[in-house]
């Protein structure tokens, strides 16, 4: 595992390297590490260190906005997605009796429903659980 470690720091001090050529630079401190091992795997926890910072495997990581648990089955991300929403409708709800119809239908539909729409497609090439 050792190797495997050592080419992950390898890869990543690359690609710290190219961003620092192109006047970018990798935050190491939000870099988020998922591990999935096999299930027979000796190694269940995996940090490498990468410029001197140390990068520990978490249990859920975000890719583009999208939360990848360690199940692979989705929940934290509908998790997070659910209270997203629920907080955009409170929101919402405070102000309500300032709108018209109009524009807390359009309020909902922006902010709540391409929300929910946004990883739908995702949800649907997945197999069922």
């Amino acid at each position: 595992m050792e190797l495997v470690k050592e080419r992950i720091s390898a890869c990543l001090a690359d690609i710290s390297m190219w961003m620092a050529t192109h006047h970018l630079k990798l935050n190491l401190h939000n870099t988020e590490l998922r591990f999935i091992p096999h299930r027979t795997s000796p190694l269940q926890a995996l940090s490498i260190t990468v410029d001197g910072t140390m990068v520990a495997a978490s249990c859920s990581a975000r890719n583009l906005g999208m939360v990848l648990d360690d199940q692979l089955d989705f929940m934290e991300h509908i998790r997070a997605t659910a209270r997203s929403c629920r907080f955009l409708l409170y929101n919402i709800r405070r102000i309500r009796p300032y709108l018209t119809t109009y524009s807390t239908q359009l309020l909902v539909q922006t902010m709540v429903i391409l929300h929910l729409d946004y990883y739908s497609q995702s949800f649907h090439t997945s197999p069922p659980c």
